[in-house]
């Protein structure tokens, strides 16, 4: 990754230009801050309209950039909600060219539902999986743990 975009607020920043959205505001830079040098456990919570979701997914792609062997897990309310989160992570690698190097390959999963990305190794865990809260999630494997939008 080039050196610049070691930094996730500049990165971000990238996301939101090719998203065609005004750069981030100051509190969704704040969020970036916390997300890449927050503790281990962290809870982001904000007004419904900030990008909380939309952030989360831009770092859930830029961790898998730096390292394509991470596995993630979103679990949402909804399963919708959840498989929505993972399509716009798999729409940003396929769009944005600094992440299309993490495209899966023709024998990767490739799903709304699971991903694996190009570089990654073969495992029984995709890349990015998503589930709903009431899914089957025991034996579930994940570096992180996305909890979107839960009530």
């Amino acid at each position: 990754m080039p050196e610049k975009l070691t930094d996730f607020r500049v990165f971000l920043t990238l996301v939101w230009r090719h998203l065609n959205l005004p750069d981030p505001t100051p509190i969704q830079l704040d969020i970036a801050l916390y997300l890449q040098h927050g503790p281990r456990r962290k809870i982001i919570e904000a007004f419904r309209g900030v990008g909380k979701s939309w952030i989360t997914a831009a770092y859930v792609v830029w961790r898998l950039r730096q390292n394509p062997n991470l596995k993630f897990m979103v679990l949402s309310a909804s399963k919708d909600r959840a498989d929505n989160f993972t399509t716009f992570c798999l729409r940003l690698i396929n769009e944005i060219p600094t992440l299309q190097c993490l495209i899966p390959r023709a024998d990767q999963r490739c799903s709304k539902l699971s991903f694996d990305v190009g570089p990654a190794r073969a495992d029984h865990a995709p890349s990015v999986t998503s589930k709903g809260i009431f899914s089957q999630i025991t034996g579930g494997r994940a570096d992180e743990i996305i909890a979107d939008d839960e009530q």
